[in-house]
């Protein structure tokens, strides 16, 4: 807001300056009490002249305001002529002059970027050691005195930032089969994923979800998850014309508080949920005002920032089934392309063609200012001689307490796709829409209907009808209802109440009922234990029961460092079924075999302190072990590319070794590990006292400094009263070394013995001068 103009003098009256027809004064410059530095100023009588380029360089606009003159050959605007959206006051004694400016004058820009994770920490070490690894899962069910035996394994090496991997499976048959099996490289700058071998696509909403082989290569934004590939377009903009903080909430919670100085700021990419978020800024200025600034936003990551692709092109085969032996068919080119034109529109095309169809469309996604998103799609396709067509369309709208969406799709009687032949049977229409409302902080309710027509077997619908109670912190009620008519099937209304309680210490029992048409009533109880952290005991124990008796299943969990294990029994009918699984895996790294738990699709790290066992080692701030009697641990379930910390505790390592630093920034690539070394470094402290010896006299060089330089690297102490200095770490030998005292300056040679102590006190040192 402009600043009213002061009433008072612009310049001091007391005390007098010296007049001068001009004179040229540099002064110290505050705007808006904001510091900037020196500015030089002619004094004209009691005005002050100020080249224009001068208030620009120092953020303050004067177009078109104030009375210009023309002094040896320069333009000078006068001060006093730009009252009132400049005014000033000038300290003659401290040679102080102080701007007061309107808020529509500043040209400062205040920028604050406020999304937390779009910028990678300056230290972070991308990793790329060489590693493999094996993840084992063995499973035995006996079911009516008939053995089962089951088997999965997934074998992969990493190296630099690719990685080969397969997978091999037996089931309870007998039978052997590999699964995807593929050589991956990743580009971590320019976001992509090539493939050799086996991969999964999804082809969207109208195109197959199929297992290829051949070639792919992809977009893949998980390569750097600080990466922003949606619109960050929720920008709050204003002015402010003194310092002030600001406050930054969505929708009620408070996101960021922020110091800003005078101008114009721009608070960009405000955090917030999926969905319409109202954001509101609160500015406090240092007179105690406060201004307010409400603005709505819509967000959905349906849409890509402009300019940002994401694609998904193979060149293969297709294989129709993961337990044929690993067979393949249908060579061709599958692939599917999406591009951000605006903030608000992405576009996209697919197409899939081998020697049997030829199948493509286009989308796009659309989202409104703050009523939600809209996706469309059509698509054509042929298949020997007969066309086929396809479309769908949706609308989906989020906030806080409210949510709708709708959704329709319709299919031709020949429309195909990589997995939709021309003979599968479909559903020429597919639509449906669900609500939901929060009631209160502890209500909320659901509705949601769709309709089908299948091709072959005729029209079917589903009604439903959700509800939830929080009765308290530690208990919740949910209750549903629904009906439904499946294709060539009878009704089925089903109604149902369920109750969750909290036990604590990760316990939980659950007690329900259901009754469903026809079918007896069926109430069922359960308590469950999950396991706290990475290690640990969990377990279910439940029953259900109806009129004609009760079944119970059990399952008992535990995990640790090298594995999980589980027992199941189920009694269902009168018959019993009891089940073993272990699950584990061996990791190789760094020259060593050490087994752990099954790695999923996250990295894992070798965490070493050479020779200290008993080390806690954290990940992010959380403990997740300790190291072995070598000062080993494996460390799993690392974010693949994103900057983990890991660190240790160094209450845990002896008092005579040293650690520095005691925390890394490492980001593994996907499936890869890492090896992370603290090196202890063993602690030698020397101490000692040196003297200053000259031709007249000895000198204590008291509070001084003693130096020792060794190859580049330089070893302090500041001397005490009695010229007594601490050192740790000297090498043995003899370094050059300088007493620093009164001014003066003593050169010698430093002599450090071979002893293997811990500590060390040195014979008294004279460092002679020659005066």
């Amino acid at each position: 807001m402009p600043c009213a103009p002061t009433t008072a003098s612009p310049i001091e009256s007391k005390p007098t300056v010296p007049q001068v027809s001009l004179q040229t004064i540099s002064f110290d410059l505050s705007i808006n009490t904001v510091d900037k530095g020196q500015i030089s100023a002619i004094l004209q009588g009691e005005d002050i002249l100020l080249e224009p380029k001068d208030l620009e360089s120092v953020g303050i606009s004067v177009a078109g305001i104030g009375k210009a003159q023309t002094i040896e050959g320069k333009t000078y605007l006068s001060l006093s002529s730009l009252a009132p959206a400049i005014i000033y006051q000038f300290d003659v004694n401290l040679l102080k002059l102080a701007l007061t400016s309107s808020s529509d004058r500043l040209t400062e820009v205040n920028v604050r970027d406020l999304y937390s994770r779009n910028v990678l920490p300056a230290d972070t070490v991308f990793t790329n050691d060489s590693s493999a690894y094996v993840n084992y899962a063995v499973n035995y069910n006996r079911v009516q005195n008939v053995d089962g035996f089951s088997a999965f394994s997934e074998l992969g090496y990493s190296f630099g930032n690719s990685l080969v991997n397969t997978t091999i499976s037996r089931d309870a048959k007998g039978s052997v089969s590999r699964g995807l099996s593929s050589i991956t490289y990743d580009n971590r700058k320019s976001l992509d994923r090539w493939t050799i071998g086996d991969t999964f696509a999804n082809l969207g909403e109208l195109g197959g979800n199929v297992t290829l082989g051949g070639v792919t290569v992809s977009r893949q934004f998980s390569l750097d998850p600080y990466f922003v590939s949606t619109p960050q377009d929720s920008t709050v903009r204003g002015s402010i014309s003194t310092p002030s903080t600001v406050e930054v909430y969505n929708n009620g919670v408070l996101i960021r508080r922020e110091q800003l100085n005078p101008g114009q700021f721009e608070l960009r990419n405000v955090e917030r949920d999926s969905g319409a978020n109202n954001t509101t800024v609160i500015i406090r200025d240092s007179f105690g005002r406060e201004q307010t600034i409400k603005t709505p936003f819509y967000f959905t990551s349906a849409v890509l920032s402009p300019g940002v692709s994401d694609y998904f092109i193979n060149f293969g085969l297709k294989r129709p089934s993961l337990n044929d032996g690993g067979n393949y068919d249908s060579p061709g080119l599958r692939g599917r392309y999406r591009w951000g034109i605006t903030n608000a529109l992405t576009a996209g095309v697919r197409l899939e063609t081998d020697n049997k169809l030829i199948s493509g469309g286009g989308e796009i996604a659309w989202k409104l200012p703050t009523i939600g998103e809209i996706g469309i799609g059509a698509a054509l396709s042929e298949s020997n001689g007969s066309g086929g067509w396809a479309g769908y369309g949706r609308y989906n709208y989020t906030q806080r307490n409210f949510s709708i969406g709708a959704s329709v799709r319709f299919l031709s009687d020949n429309y195909v796709h990589s997995s939709l032949a021309a003979v599968d049977n479909r559903n020429l229409v597919d639509a449906s829409i669900q609500a939901s409302i929060k009631l209160s902080d502890t209500i909320g309710v659901s509705a949601r209907y769709s309709k089908i027509e299948s091709r072959n077997l005729g029209s079917g619908y589903a009604i439903g009808f959700d509800g939830g109670i929080s009765l308290s912190s530690d208990a919740n009620l949910t209750i549903s209802a629904s009906r439904s008519i499946q294709p060539g099937n009878q009704n089925n209304d089903s109604i149902s109440a369920n109750l969750s309680i909290n036990l604590g210490r990760n316990n939980r029992a659950i007690v329900g009922v259901q009754q469903e048409r026809s079918n007896p009533t069926v109430v069922v109880a359960q308590v469950e234990k999950s396991i706290e952290g990475s290690e640990g005991w969990g377990y279910r124990v439940g029953s259900r029961s109806d009129r004609f008796g009760t079944d119970i299943n059990a399952n008992l969990r535990y995990q640790n460092s090298i594995g999980s294990y589980q027992a199941n029994y189920n009694r269902t009918q009168g018959s019993d079924i009891a089940g073993v699984n272990i699950a584990g895996g061996v990791i190789f790294i760094g020259g060593k075999i050490v087994p752990s738990r099954p790695l999923f699709t996250n990295s894992y790290s070798l965490v070493q302190v050479p020779g200290i066992g008993g080390v806690r080692v954290t990940v992010n701030s959380a403990d997740v072990g300790r190291t072995n009697a070598d000062g080993d641990l494996i460390v799993t379930n690392l974010q693949s590319y994103y900057a983990n910390s890991i660190g240790i505790n160094l209450n845990d390592v002896p008092f005579d070794r040293r650690i520095e630093p005691a925390s890394k920034l490492i980001a593994p690539p996907v499936k890869a590990g890492a090896i992370v070394t603290f090196t202890p470094q063993k602690i030698q402290n020397i101490f000692g006292k040196v003297l200053i010896k000259s031709k007249q006299n000895i000198v204590i060089p008291k509070y001084g400094n003693l130096i020792i330089k060794i190859d580049n690297k330089v070893f302090a102490s500041p001397l005490g009263e009695g010229g007594e200095f601490y050192l740790e770490n000297i090498p043995v030998g003899k370094h050059p070394a300088t007493v620093e005292y009164d001014d003066k300056e003593c050169k010698f040679d430093f002599d450090m013995p071979k002893i293997d102590r811990p500590s060390i006190e040195l014979p008294m040192i004279n460092c002679v001068v020659n005066y």
